[in-house]
């Protein structure tokens, strides 16, 4: 199974690190825009399933985005 998730929110809201608390277990202190979108893959496993997560993290800045 494939599920695609698209993060999207204004600019400095946290986006990046949700994603990456939730994929990672992490939490980063410092504050690094995201520039364009960035992509994270990863594989979620339970007892019955296999999942392959593909998260597009947007960087909410207006500037970035295509016309």
């Amino acid at each position: 199974m494939n599920i695609k998730i698209v993060c999207v929110g204004d600019e400095s809201v946290g986006k990046s690190t949700i994603i990456n608390n939730c994929i990672n277990d992490t939490y980063q202190m410092e504050y690094n825009p995201t520039i364009g979108i960035d992509l994270f893959n990863f594989l979620y496993k339970n007892s019955t399933n296999i999942c392959h997560c593909h998260i597009w993290d947007t960087s909410g800045n207006e500037k970035c985005l295509p016309n």
